[in-house]
């Protein structure tokens, strides 16, 4: 989920002044799991439960459907979350910004 994400908005008109075109968003993507720290995870047998109490403390669905999807991932496999969306507070899972993880505060320019 976070690879079609990363490419459906990082090619998205008007979201970014010089949207990447698809074949660089993968060729971005690429570098990345080509690096040797990248690991692609998938749903373990009890993901459909940990997902339910993701949403079950968020308090809804609709747009934080995703993002359960995601804090239920990073439980699955002991992992943290890198993002900017304040809403991973909801789920009682670790997450980072990732300006503070580069020593910086906010977005970068």
């Amino acid at each position: 989920m976070p690879l079609l994400a990363f490419t459906r908005l990082s090619t998205k008109e008007g979201l970014f002044p010089d949207p990447l075109r698809p074949a660089e968003a993968a060729e971005r993507l690429a570098d990345w799991l080509a690096a040797p720290s990248a690991v692609l995870v998938n749903p373990t047998a009890r993901h459909v439960e940990v997902f339910t109490t993701m949403l079950g403390r968020a308090g809804s669905g609709g747009n934080l459907v995703n993002d359960a999807h995601l804090a239920a991932l990073a439980v699955e496999h002991r992992a943290g979350i890198v993002s900017y969306d304040g809403d991973f507070d909801r789920f009682g899972v670790g997450w980072d910004r990732p300006g503070e993880l580069l020593g910086r505060q906010g977005r970068p320019e």
